[in-house]
């Protein structure tokens, strides 16, 4: 069995890292095996590794369980990421704009004309 085709994208959009075979870390595979590295973000099933459907569909009611956990609450407080502009050492370049997934970069130039 191989990973699927596309897991590289979903790395990306999910910032979640893989094993050296290409499926899914998990943050404990005994421990923890529906919890990702990145909060909020649960698997089951073969994303993992290869395994059998008895095992996959424990799994799957492992991370609905913790989803449910989550979705229960009335209100959810995120923590918000704030980046910072380290001008000792930004060249002004843009490079971050065009590689930034969240297309959340944005350079603004002061203009006195």
């Amino acid at each position: 069995m191989i990973p699927s085709e596309g897991t590289e994208d979903l790395v990306m959009m999910l910032k979640v890292p893989l094993n050296t075979d290409g499926f899914f870390l998990t943050v404990h595979m005994k421990l923890q095996p529906v919890v990702f590295t990145t909060e909020g973000i649960f698997m089951a099933g073969t994303c993992h590794a290869p395994k059998f459907i008895d095992e996959t569909i424990s799994q799957a009611s492992a991370a609905m369980i913790r989803a449910c956990t989550i979705l229960s609450k009335n209100t959810l407080q995120a923590e918000a990421a704030i980046a910072c502009v380290n001008e000792d050492i930004c060249s002004g370049c843009a490079i971050c704009n065009r590689v930034c997934s969240y297309n959340a970069i944005e350079t603004v130039t002061d203009s006195y004309a």
